[in-house]
This record gives structure tokens, sequence and C-alpha cells, in this order.
């Protein structure tokens, strides 16, 4: 959600009751400073679910809708009638999509979907048709869950919003020695999103199809060869260096590199020492065959 909707809105909500602890100011604060709504402002305005959570307190609090109900802004007016009358808009279909998306958002069993889902709407070339393409779910139902519970897209700008939600203690935590171990698997794949584009979503999650159909032997082999370095560089620049004991992805892809400086043929575009792959198999094969 844009900056202006989500300030007029947060303007909107009711506050609640200070406790006596909170409300206690210490020695030095500066009283002109209202800590509290410094402290709601920051924690709402990190929250992808901030548009769900608006609308849940906007019909606790018995008010009306505060903004025109527009573009993206058109779901949380469909979700606050939704919530205010539940028995007339359950079933119309303008809210079906919602609830789909809800279902996604907080049903436990829906844990796989949520998390390749958000992965592929943080990826840098994520737009709504291509993520609901991709994974199979209508356009209405991505879209809703974009605006309502994982506001991502409109705020590709903000960088610190987007860096907070990948990696809420920095980067720095890819370097701890267990990091993968302790890491979960949903979190790993919103950074692949976050730090790639949809295709290495997709992949990551096991949604795209086998690209060595229909290849050629020599196809196949180029494609072997791109996906070890393409792999290895990905997690050479994630953390996976600092790891104490290699990814078997980085250690093949320092053999084919090794591979090819023996050969003395230097791989890439304007070389003329033919694709790694040839490079790798001259350099590995056996001194004798080349006599013969």
């Amino acid at each position: 959600m844009i900056y202006e909707p989500f300030d007029k809105l947060f303007r909107w909500l009711p506050r609640k009751p200070k406790s006596s602890a909170s409300s206690r100011r210490r020695a030095g604060d500066n009283p002109i400073v209202d800590d509290d709504y410094v402290s709601r402002y920051d924690h709402y305005y990190s929250n992808p679910a901030f548009g769900w959570f608006a609308v849940k307190r906007l019909c606790a609090a018995g008010g009306g809708f505060p903004l025109f109900p527009e573009g993206k802004i058109n779901w949380l007016f469909r979700a606050w009638l939704w919530q205010n009358h539940p028995d007339k808009y359950q079933n119309h279909r303008s809210i079906i999509p919602l609830r789909n998306a809800l279902e996604i958002h907080a049903d436990p069993s829906s844990r796989a979907t949520r998390a390749i889902l958000n992965a592929a709407l943080i990826s840098r070339d994520a737009t709504i048709e291509a993520v609901a393409a991709a994974l199979g779910l209508p356009c209405d139902v991505v879209a809703a869950y974009e605006a309502v519970f994982f506001n991502v897209l409109d705020r590709r700008d903000d960088q610190t919003y987007l860096a907070n939600l990948v990696y809420p203690s920095s980067r720095l935590e890819e370097q701890l020695e267990n990091y993968l171990l302790e890491t979960d698997l949903d979190v790993l794949l919103l950074r692949i999103g976050y730090n790639g584009q949809l295709k290495d979503v997709l992949y990551a999650a096991g949604l795209r199809d086998n690209p060595t159909a229909g290849m050629t032997g020599a196809e196949a082999a180029a494609l072997l060869e791109g996906a070890f370095l393409a792999t290895g560089c990905a997690l050479a620049t994630s953390g996976f260096l600092n790891q104490a004991k290699m990814h078997p992805a980085i250690a093949a892809t320092l053999e084919l590199v090794k591979a090819s400086s023996c050969a003395g043929h230097p791989s890439g575009p304007g070389t003329d020492g033919g694709n790694m792959g040839e490079v790798c198999a001259k350099a590995m094969r056996p001194a004798s065959s080349g006599a013969n």
C-alpha cells in the first residue's frame, strides 16, 4: 500500500487505551514526541497484512470506511463490507476471491502455497498475472491476497520495508555457521524471491517443467553446465560460502572453473574456446585418448 492511503487509513484507526506502564515517560524523554504514535506507525507500516488488520479494527470500532474504493483500495473496501455484513456478503461473488485469499493467509494447511506465493510476489519481476499463471491461481485471488495480506508490489521502491520482511536481522545472519540448519524453508524461499526472479522461485519450489524435455544431448549438457554455474554463483553470493561445509553445488562449480582453467580455454561470449561443457570434457579426458 503506497504511503498516502496507508497514512490516511492509519490515522482513522482507533487507538487502544494506554496502559499505565506504557504511558509513563522516562526522565529525559522528549515531551514533544508522541512515542506511542511513532511506535504504532512504525509497527503497522512494516506489516504486509496491514490492510486486513485495519479492516478488522475499523469494523470493531463500528465506523465507516475512510477511503475511496478505487484500485487496490477496492479490495480493502470489499473486506470491510464482508466483515461488517457477513450474512449479506459471505457468498457474494465479489467476496469469493477474498475468502480464498484469507484461506491461503491463515489456514495452516495452506502453508506451502502461502510460502511459494509470498516468494513469488516479492521476486523482482513479479506481476499479478505472471504469478497467477505460474501458480495456477485465479488472478483475482492473487490480487486480493497481495492487496490485503501481503502488500509488496507497489512498495518496491521502499527498500527498508522489503529488507525488513526478508532480513529482519540483516543479511549478516547468512554468515552464521548453522544458518541453513536454523532457517525455515519458508524464509529461504522468500529470500530466493527477493534476490532473484519469479523463475528462480518456481525452480526452488519444484514447479518448473523438466528443462531437458525435447533437447538434444548437447543442449542438455549445456543446460547442466549452466545450472551448475548459475546455482553455484547464486549460492556463493547468498552467504553459502561462509558455511564450514562447502555446498555440493559450489564444489561442482569450482571443479568446472578449475577444469576450464587447466584446459587453457576461457569460456564465455566472444571467446573461441567453445562452451565450458566442451572445455571441461577435453580437460577431463585421459591424455591417451587425444592421441588416438
